[in-house]
């Protein structure tokens, strides 16, 4: 493998939320797809065209308002980055050629858990490479709040979320490979990350596993995590919905109280605002989501989340 040198995003426009862009625009296409065929007359295309570029930037701006506050200053009031954005309205993302090689993050281990993250940037083949690495992809948090790592000998500044989750998958001696973004986007601009996009379903379908990073563990992560699992296990033994409250609360529903409300802070994390998109993504891979050192499977996490249903949540507000 040949070492590789990237350099890291900036607070400009960068490539996952290029990507996300690109993912909702095309979820909108698809809907107003979806609509035209159900109706019996053809509606006039420039009726068509006005429609989804209004539907289009109603979503962009909700999208907008859930970037922390000092991404959204730089999509608004930067003309390049804000133009970069809205002229995804305009025409499609050409189709063309993916990359024939990937970047993989070499995350080098260490014995002592408190000693600087490290990593090497390498290269290697898309179709057979040689090797196995996870996806990566992370709850971002304050873009300001940032620490240091060290990447092919050089001192650099990523977020605190992003250095937490690779201090939490760093092994004690073990390289672990990871396709995490910044580091392994190979396009440095628009024209550039039309590749990326074309390569990058390939490089999901590929990959070992996604490991989800929602956040260092919080005051009840644990409990939530630990909760889901249990509800889990109770639903494969084909506990119903209503012996559930008898399992968990034996004092008048206040523990299942406790516990929803571990849940539902554990679910407003803000990488759920962005899961819809990358569900169909992440189809058919193997994932687990981790809160600092707890995880759990992705399908454990599903069947406990169907389990309870929206109305579990309700009295929660």
């Amino acid at each position: 493998m040949s070492t590789m040198n990237t350099p890291v995003a900036s607070l400009t426009l960068d490539f996952e939320s290029y990507f996300l862009a690109h993912l909702l625009r095309n979820c909108i296409i698809e809907a107003v797809r979806e609509w035209r065929e159900k109706r019996e007359e053809e509606p006039p295309w420039d009726h068509e065209f006005e429609r989804l570029e209004s539907a289009w930037l109603a979503c962009l701006d909700f999208f907008i308002k859930r970037l922390p506050d000092t991404t959204q200053h730089v999509i608004r009031e930067h003309k390049e980055t804000r133009d970069t954005i809205l002229s995804m309205t305009k025409s499609c993302i050409p189709d063309t050629c993916p990359w024939e090689k990937i970047l993989v993050l070499a995350l080098r281990p260490s014995q002592n858990p408190s000693t600087m993250i490290s990593c090497i940037i390498c290269e290697d083949t898309l179709e057979n490479p040689r090797s196995k690495y996870d996806i990566l992809t992370y709850a971002r948090g304050d873009p300001c709040d940032t620490t240091r790592i060290k990447v092919d000998g050089k001192i650099i500044q990523v977020t605190e979320t992003l250095e937490s989750a690779l201090r939490h998958l760093r092994q004690p001696s073990k390289t672990r490979f990871l396709w995490v973004d910044p580091f392994c986007i190979r396009g440095h601009d628009e024209e550039g990350w039309q590749k990326d996009i074309a390569t990058i379903n390939s490089i999901f379908s590929n990959a070992n596993e996604v490991q989800v990073w929602l956040g260092k563990e919080s005051s009840t992560s644990t409990e939530a995590i630990s909760f889901l699992e249990d509800l889990a296990i109770k639903t494969a033994r084909k506990v119903t919905r209503e012996e559930v409250g008898v399992l968990f609360t034996p004092d008048e529903g206040l523990v299942i109280s406790a516990h929803l409300q571990a849940v539902s802070a554990l679910m407003s994390v803000s990488w759920w605002d962005r899961a819809g998109l990358l569900k169909q993504l992440m189809s058919g891979c193997k994932i687990r989501v981790r809160c600092g050192n707890k995880s759990v499977d992705w399908n454990i996490l599903a069947i406990a989340l169907v389990a309870l249903g929206p109305k579990s949540f309700e009295s929660l507000g």
